[in-house]
């Protein structure tokens, strides 16, 4: 309980400086313009914790006129720490098409909860991709703080998309400095 000449003194104050003055600050600062933001112990917070799994892909359109639309679960946290883009390379390795990312997706899983599982968000191809039904293809997503860290899918427009397994590590690197590159992070 309050007593009454506290009360009176706490009454003109907006409830943000009430409970920042009930809570205290416990000596923490967050710069917005720094890249160390506090984060909740459970949240990946380096390199190694990254990643984008591509967890589901759709095909529309006809053969030469393709749309894809790819669903990726990732370790956003903000422009510090997002899936920048995701790419269909075909079976030598070759980059067929690349979908920058403009943004972090962040609540795309509809939860700001730090311990929930990682965001997921499925964007669409801008253009038609031209492919044929048969053409063996890979779907991968990227990191912008890590690279391809995470499930690739592999399959054809035939038969579908499947989550590949013993793929090298290091398939199809030399693409990553390929344009398109994203220009930046809106937020």
């Amino acid at each position: 309980m309050i007593d009454p000449r506290t009360q009176a003194l706490l009454r003109p104050l907006p409830m943000a400086a009430i409970l920042f003055l009930a809570l205290g600050c416990g000596g923490e600062t967050i710069n917005r313009n720094s890249p160390e933001v506090l984060t909740d112990p459970e949240v990946p917070t380096t390199a190694e914790d990254s990643y984008a799994n591509v967890v589901a892909v759709t095909v529309g359109g006809q053969e030469s006129a393709r749309s894809f639309a790819v669903s990726i679960e990732s370790a956003d946290t903000g422009c510090s720490r997002y899936a920048d883009w995701w790419e269909i390379l075909a079976e030598d390795g070759a980059l067929v098409y690349r979908r920058i990312l403009g943004h972090s997706h962040t609540d795309a899983n509809g939860t700001t909860d730090p311990g929930a599982p990682g965001n997921t968000f499925t964007r669409s191809s801008e253009r038609p991709v031209e492919v044929a039904d048969g053409d063996v293809l890979f779907i991968r997503a990227h990191m912008n703080d890590a690279g391809y860290v995470g499930q690739v899918m592999t399959g054809t427009v035939e038969d579908g998309f499947v989550a590949a397994s013993g793929l090298a590590e290091d398939f199809a690197a030399d693409v990553e400095g390929s344009d398109p590159q994203p220009s930046g992070c809106a937020f």
